[in-house]
């Protein structure tokens, strides 16, 4: 406060905040503004949104939303550049976000089943870490049904394919081939990477990866995981995005060539 009335900028008190850690990772805190936000006014997109939101019985009335529904949409969009592949989604819940890529695969004339994984019950407490036990991920996300979700995704009925269970149990029999774009949203860190074992491998040229928990300190298991994963198969990093999320964008030839 008294920076700002001195003359200084509300934006320079805000990009210098101390950081947050968490396990050893850093999060920094930053302003965003004003920069080119489509999410808040773009018509067509408001109205996807706005049915995404129904779906989620409102949940989704916040900034920090709009703009990671945003990426989503962008991201089905451009997976939908590559020549064949399904669409997969770790983590579901009421099918908010499924709905997005749904939306994107439908205007595109179909041509590919989308997988849905998920409990549909809540995030299981068995093989948690302390981290998130300590973040209370245990029994997080269960006020949903497998009957509501197939409700609220009644209109993509014909391309969903709905596997619910333990991720990676239900992995074995989906039937999932090559894969153009993937969803992990599934808030644990073993999870996370049992999803990332199964689908990076299945991704076609071109194929997109989007990771929703990827910079949340209360995830930080899922960062370590994800980091690790790529680091393992020497492919390059992910690209952390200012909403939380990281996406991938994948080649057959793919390699790390930065050590970070």
């Amino acid at each position: 406060l008294a920076h700002v009335k001195a003359g200084g900028r509300v934006m320079d008190v805000l990009n210098n905040l101390a950081p947050v850690y968490a396990e050893g990772e850093r999060y920094d805190l930053a302003c965003c503004g004003p920069f080119a936000m489509p999410w808040r006014h773009d018509a067509m997109f408001r109205i996807i949104y706005e049915a995404a939101d129904r779906i989620e019985r409102g949940a989704w009335r916040g900034f920090g939303v709009e703009s990671r529904a945003y990426v989503l949409l962008r991201m089905a969009e451009l997976a939908l550049q590559a020549a064949e592949g399904d669409f997969v989604e770790c983590g579901v819940f009421r099918g908010g976000t499924a709905l997005l890529a749904a939306t994107a695969l439908q205007n595109a004339g179909g041509g590919a089943r989308f997988h849905l994984f998920d409990t549909f019950a809540g995030v299981p407490e068995a093989d948690l870490t302390e981290a998130e036990r300590a973040a209370r991920i245990g029994g997080s996300f269960d006020d949903v049904s497998l009957d509501e979700t197939r409700a609220n995704l009644a209109a993509f009925a014909d391309f969903l394919d709905f596997h619910p269970g333990f991720v990676p149990d239900t992995f074995a029999g989906a039937g999932v081939g090559k894969v153009r774009y993937a969803h992990i949203d599934i808030n644990t860190g073993q999870a996370t990477r049992a999803c990332l074992e199964y689908l990076v491998p299945r991704l076609v040229d071109g194929g997109v990866v989007v990771l929703d928990d990827y910079g949340w300190p209360a995830y930080v298991d899922c960062k370590q995981a994800t980091d690790d994963y790529f680091a393992d198969m020497n492919l390059p990093g992910v690209m952390p995005l200012h909403t939380g999320q990281a996406i991938y964008v994948h080649r057959a030839d793919a390699r790390r060539i930065l050590n970070f």
